[in-house]
């Protein structure tokens, strides 16, 4: 049987200030909320966490960030090779 995810009464409220817990999970691909902090620091995405222990993420800190990675120049793969 599928478990469905339920977020907690707090969650279901909608705003246009913070991701739904629903994006949430799109965005980080976790339901938990601690793995979700944990894939939201490794993305560098800045978040704080309420009362209930969830990461609240604001809609223009991922729009900023998205702007930030448009203009960022990609790295190219550099061999790590020690000429003598």
């Amino acid at each position: 049987m599928k478990e469905t995810y339920q977020p907690p009464q707090t969650a279901i409220v909608q705003t246009d200030t913070f991701l739904s817990a629903e994006e949430l999970y799109d965005l980080t691909g976790y339901r938990s909320p601690k793995k979700q902090c944990e894939h939201l620091r490794t993305q560098g995405i800045a978040f704080l966490i309420n009362a209930r222990g969830y990461p609240r993420v604001s809609r223009t800190t991922i729009e900023q960030s998205s702007k930030v990675a448009k203009h960022k120049p990609q790295k190219t793969w550099q061999p790590k090779v020690q000429v003598a």
